[in-house]
């Protein structure tokens, strides 16, 4: 930086140089009878003079500067964090719906694009209104964070885990088959039906419902397949709760 700076404060210390030079002439044109060694002494002054005014300018500018860039700094990170406020669910931690939209669509024209697998959770916790009735919603906030915990902490970094609202919650999972998906669906449900969850001496052992959905060769919107990953969430209740069900794979004709 302050190798940068040199030629700068050569170039203010000439001008200041200059400056005084000038100053002097002007001096002695108007006090004829001012000495050399007087305007000598004149000068060294002005010079003086000038070189601080320009020192304390420089320094006020470097003052200046590092403010502004600690006020971008500030702005940048303000702005990150308000973008972050945005997308995130303040209940669980996990992604909102907002956040899940715009991550999803990325994964779903990456995956069509690269003809790459792609596959969808459904996941809805089993009679969670009644566990908000009996228990409370400030339990039942507490039942949504710990298995929103769980979803995120049991899968990959790459994997996107949102919160579509009320108590069903969404997996995007990137480069998941439909077998390899099921698997994981199944680590998650078991997991969380071993878990008992316990809060201010209440305990509970929540299960949940898992619709399993995989893109297919065939041609198929992101509403497609949140609607197929939907009716199997939806079959897995019909047949009892607590459980996985895979939708049926379309293949190509």
């Amino acid at each position: 930086m302050w190798r940068a700076r040199w030629p700068i404060m050569i170039g203010g210390l000439a001008a200041a140089a200059m400056l005084a030079v000038a100053a002097l002439s002007e001096l002695l044109q108007r006090e004829p009878g001012l000495s050399w060694a007087a305007g000598g002494a004149a000068l060294l002054v002005i010079s003086t003079a000038l070189t601080m005014q320009l020192s304390l300018n420089s320094r006020s500018a470097r003052l200046r500067e590092a403010e502004l860039i600690a006020g971008s700094e500030a702005l940048r990170v303000a702005s990150e964090q308000l973008e972050q406020l945005v997308v995130i669910d303040a209940l669980t931690g996990v992604l909102n719906r907002r956040g899940f939209n715009e991550q999803f669509s990325v994964e779903f024209n990456r995956s069509r694009r690269y003809s790459r697998p792609l596959s969808l959770l459904m996941i809805d916790i089993d009679g969670f209104k009644q566990v908000n009735d009996e228990l409370g919603h400030l339990y039942g906030d507490f039942v949504l964070a710990s298995i929103a915990r769980m979803l995120a902490s049991g899968v990959r970094e790459s994997d996107i885990v949102a919160r579509q609202g009320g108590d069903e919650f969404v997996i995007v999972l990137p480069e998941t088959d439909q077998e390899a998906a099921t698997s994981v669906a199944e680590k998650l449900w078991g997991r969380i039906r071993e878990h008992t969850i316990s809060h201010n001496g209440t305990q509970l052992a929540a299960t949940v419902s898992v619709g399993v959905a995989t893109l297919p060769p065939t041609e198929m919107s992101m509403d497609g397949l949140i609607s197929q990953a939907d009716e199997a969430l939806y079959a897995a209740k019909r047949a009892g709760k607590d459980r996985v069900v895979a939708a049926p794979m379309q293949t190509a004709a």
